[in-house]
């Protein structure tokens, strides 16, 4: 039940996924909905959801895959505000996720995520912090089962405080360059439950990213390059390097070409290395203002991935 006056909503969204760096398929359909209560300058905010998803490796392991149906309901609450230059946006959650075939990775996870960022310069220089506690699986490649869901029976808690900068300025009429960097210390738990996975040692993580990008001004062509990169103390490195093309055919339907170069190492737990270009096709329909269709498909990490969001 909400009060009336107060903001509300609901979201109906279906993602199918194919990844072939973690060797799986996920479908998966969920509804969100969502209240909020303002009282200048803080903004109070429930949202509930459920989803269902099917994978066709929930473990992601290259042998012994196991196909399952996982049904999960959320329960979130949000607080955000803003005062002068400074902006605050926290959020909670907490899930359960029912495994149908494999019941051991079934159970309760959470999250907590504070992100807060101040402007030096309006518009140009923003200095960002964020802090956080989630319970999810130990692995820096972000492979969990299905899509991004955490391990619920060897969860592990992973905090994180997180200090960096983003800086955007025009370049020319036509395009703008966005900077951001950012420094990470994360530390990990034992897991609740079980051995099977490893603990990964207490981390410093450095990050990067630059984007050059065409202004969206209605013009049929537009188009950005990026190069980023993640690294660590433990030997951990991410670099991409990508360029977009996207072309508009109608004011709410695009096609859009991507390609560029992955490198990846990861000697800790579940190690996944590759180093390898990748090409992506797509199209994107936004039928209204609050819906967007969007399909691609193409190579990338050794083998065929699509995606239907």
């Amino acid at each position: 039940m909400t009060t009336p006056g107060k903001n509300q909503g609901a979201k109906v969204k279906m993602t199918l996924v194919k990844n072939g760096l973690l060797a799986t398929t996920a479908l998966t359909l969920s509804f969100l909905g969502s209240a909020m209560s303002s009282a200048a300058p803080l903004n109070l905010g429930v949202t509930t959801g459920a989803s269902v998803t099917y994978t066709d490796n929930a473990l992601l392991t290259s042998t012994n895959e196991q196909e399952s149906y996982v049904t999960t309901g959320i329960l979130g609450l949000t607080l955000n505000g803003s005062s002068g230059s400074f902006n605050t946006n926290n959020a909670y959650s907490i899930a359960y996720d029912e495994y149908s075939d494999a019941s051991s990775l079934s159970g309760i996870r959470q999250s907590l995520v504070s992100n807060n960022d101040m402007q030096l310069i309006p518009g140009y220089l923003t200095i960002t912090a964020l802090g956080s506690i989630q319970e999810r699986g130990v692995n820096r490649s972000s492979a969990n089962p299905a899509l991004g869901r955490t391990f619920a029976q060897d969860r592990t808690q992973i905090r994180t405080v997180s200090l960096g900068f983003d800086y955007q300025t025009e370049v020319g009429a036509a395009s703008q360059l966005d900077t951001n960097a950012s420094v990470s210390f994360v530390s990990f738990s034992d897991p609740d439950v079980g051995t099977t996975m490893q603990v990964l040692d207490d981390d410093t993580l450095y990050q990067g990213e630059v984007i050059l990008k065409s202004i969206d001004d209605g013009r049929p062509f537009t188009w950005s390059v990026s190069a980023n990169g993640n690294t660590d103390d433990e030997n951990f490195e991410r670099w991409n390097a990508t360029a977009s093309v996207f072309y508009r055919i109608r004011p709410s339907l695009k096609l859009l070409a991507r390609s560029g170069f992955d490198r990846a190492t990861n000697p800790q737990a579940n190690s996944v290395s590759t180093s390898d270009a990748f090409w992506v096709l797509g199209v994107q329909f936004d039928p209204t203002a609050r819906s967007t269709i969007k399909a691609e498909a193409g190579q990338r990490y050794g083998g065929t991935n699509y995606l239907l969001d």
